[in-house]
């Protein structure tokens, strides 16, 4: 599963193979006086982290206090305020950053500025910025969402909302309305399979599902070892075959199962079932962002929009695009229980009939039409059943990040695409809620496919238990515009703006399966680490110089946390870089170079997600001083410096090993699904 978004001039896309443990890139911590602070213990001898007694202590009282099921929000009160960091640290850190990038003369003059800044105006908005920290929730996440987000004017399709895939290489079922069916089919978005292939596939496929997913019979070393190594020539042997043209095909099961599985977390939100995260099962993250996540829109307005949220009670319906047609469609039935997945198959399957019927006219159906904008705006989310099967990964990426310019709706804050071939992705609306956020739901999504028998040897949904008594269901009814010129001329204007920006967009994914994180720690180095420093040294050997980079790192151990910059271009990188483009080192002295610039960035990424990053308090300190009148061009000058990469952490697995109650060790180490 891959989450990207772009943002930057240089836009750039990491798909790893591999997953992350919760809190991988963060160590223990140690409390004192209500905060935190970085408690991390590492062996001389070995790469081992200890956990303190202090922290040990703090993890017992807090599973103390928060119960043996804790709800989704019972640790709310319990997390922290994020602290203000002390002005001079911030300034120390920022001429930090600024060496690598700057000549001497530069940098002087930054460090001028910055004392200066210290002496005069900088103690006062500091000040502001303490008393504002001691009655807020958070001294900076309300000015981040509403003038980073809200207030810019940019588009959202290619600079805010993000999109992200679902599982790389395999596709739970490709079931399609002609009847073509198969179960659990390995898809590769560059070929097809030969008939003889497809059917040794699906007998390794399933001596896998049967093996791995099967809680009744668990899986030994020696058989996993069995069927893998089957498992993996057979997908050997199909990912040789030559190209194929894919048939058009729609795919409706995967459509139910996944909206109803979405269906089904929002449903924990609400009743707040869903369990909250625990950084190493002991130390607890906000979950604040979780409440907005559906069921909201961002109202564009003129200098600044509007996030408008529904609860459960107006959000009763989702909005459906196929061929160009809107739908409304219902998502509880006349006894107020969630619609089962074989009835969303069924509904799914009448407007693709309906959608391909019409999609040459205009004819309408009365009975079945609903007029008005308000129809649309309080919708759970909107679905995508589209009608062209991406070539590759690179395209696919561009079909979830901007589309046709015409599919996806970027105010809503999640539109799930869904692809004839079966497989499926999202795009997400950024101002509401961050990526490991809507990540998380989608793991969970993904992996109760995997964990879960949710369809027949057939392809179809598994039907509901029958002890499931189903109300009266009301049918799709398609959605009529009263489009006027004028509109219908502002429309087409905006959609040669919208096409013409997104083909200014160079987006491309690779393959990467030579190695995983297990490489990488093997070495001794942070994989996080060595991705950063790695494309300092791709960028360095394209460009010749050093660029400002942007890291999103998680501010989520405060309350209403979101997020910090780590700025990965560092002086200890960049002595790394050099001396690798030189050639003149050993492998050991380069070895060396890396591990301490390793070493090095995961200082900048603890330091980021204690509340000590630098970014978003020089942007506090801005926002103070346009809001007293006050000129700083210290502030005015770092704000202005564009961030020419700007990257991600590497993916994180959020779902734990026994959510839902089932092993998923065999499951994660099996080498080509990970």
């Amino acid at each position: 599963m891959f989450i990207g978004s772009c943002q930057t001039e240089l836009r750039v896309c990491q798909c790893l193979s591999g997953s992350a443990l919760p809190g991988e890139l963060s160590g223990p911590r140690d409390v004192f006086t209500g905060s935190y602070q970085a408690g991390l213990k590492v062996r001389k001898d070995e790469n081992v982290r200890e956990v303190s007694w202090k922290n040990k202590l703090w993890g017992l009282t807090v599973k103390f206090v928060s119960g043996y099921q804790p709800s989704l929000y019972s640790c709310q009160r319990s997390l922290p305020r994020m602290p203000v960091p002390a002005i001079d640290e911030t300034l120390s850190k920022l001429l930090d950053s600024l060496k690598p990038l700057c000549s001497e003369e530069e940098f002087k003059d930054y460090s001028k500025q910055a004392q200066d800044f210290e002496c005069s105006i900088g103690p006062r908005l500091q000040r502001l910025l303490y008393l504002k920290s001691w009655w807020a929730p958070n001294y900076v996440s309300d000015w981040w969402e509403k003038y980073v987000y809200l207030m810019s004017r940019c588009p959202l399709v290619i600079n805010s909302n993000y999109y992200a895939l679902d599982h790389y290489i395999w596709t739970p079922t490709s079931r399609q309305v002609s009847g073509h069916t198969s179960h659990l089919q390995l898809v590769s978005p560059h070929r097809n399979f030969h008939m003889h292939t497809l059917f040794t596939l699906l007998i390794s496929s399933t001596l896998w599902w049967k093996g791995i997913v099967s809680w009744n019979q668990p899986t030994t070393p020696q058989q996993l070892k069995q069927i893998t190594y089957l498992y993996s020539k057979a997908l050997q042997d199909a990912l040789a075959l030559p190209n194929k043209t894919i048939p058009d095909l729609y795919c409706v099961s995967r459509a139910a199962n996944v909206v109803h599985s979405i269906l089904s977390i929002k449903r924990q939100i609400d009743r707040e079932e869903l369990q909250p995260l625990l950084l190493r099962n002991t130390i607890p993250i906000c979950m604040a962002q979780y409440e907005r996540l559906f069921s909201t829109v961002r109202v564009p307005g003129e200098e600044i929009d509007e996030l408008l949220h529904f609860d459960s009670q107006e959000s009763r319906h989702i909005v459906v695009w196929r061929q160009g047609l809107f739908y409304q469609l219902g998502i509880y039935d006349d006894k107020n229980q969630l619609l089962s997945v074989t009835v969303l198959e069924k509904l799914f399957q009448d407007i693709i009939d309906d959608a391909d019927k019409h999609k040459d006219s205009m004819q309408t159906n009365p009975s079945h039409n609903y007029h008005g904008i308000c129809v649309t705006v309080p919708v759970f989310l909107q679905v995508v059943l589209s009608d062209k099967v991406p070539e590759n990964l690179s395209e696919k990426g561009k079909m979830l990040l901007h589309s046709d310019g015409r599919t996806l709706w970027c105010d809503k804050s999640v539109n799930v695409f869904f692809f004839p071939d079966g497989q499926c992705g999202l795009n997400v609306e950024h101002s509401m809620a961050d990526a490991p956020v809507m990540g998380h739901v989608w793991e969970y999504a993904m992996t109760m496919e995997v964990i879960e028998r949710r369809y027949l040897d057939s392809g179809q949904v598994m039907p509901p238990p029958k002890s499931f008594k189903p109300g009266n269901v009301t049918h799709p009814r398609r959605i009529i515009w009263d489009i006027t010129d004028s509109l219908e001329k502002q429309i087409n204007k905006a959609y040669a703006f919208n096409q013409k920006n997104n083909d200014d967009l160079d987006l491309v994914i690779r393959e990467h399966t030579k190695f995983g994180k297990g490489v990488i720690k093997k070495a001794k180095i942070s994989p996080d680490a060595f991705i950063q420093i790695s494309l300092q040294l791709a960028y360095y050997r394209h460009t010749g110089r050093f660029c400002q980079t942007y890291e999103a790192s998680a501010t989520r151990l405060y309350q209403n946390g979101r997020t910090e910059t780590v700025r990965s271009c560092t002086e200890e990188s960049s002595a790394f870089v050099r001396a690798m483009v030189s050639s003149k080192m050993s492998k050991e002295e380069l070895l060396q170079l890396l591990r301490v610039a390793g070493i090095r960035h995961q200082k900048l990424y603890r330091d980021a997600m204690n509340g000590l990053g630098i970014d978003r308090h020089l942007f506090a300190l801005f926002v103070v001083s346009k809001g007293l009148g006050y000129e700083s061009q210290f502030l005015e000058s770092v704000m202005r410096r564009p961030w020419t990469l700007s990257t991600s952490q590497q993916p994180q697995q959020q779902i734990q090993a026994n959510t839902p109650d089932i092993n998923l060790e065999p499951f994660r180490k099996m080498p080509l699904l990970t």
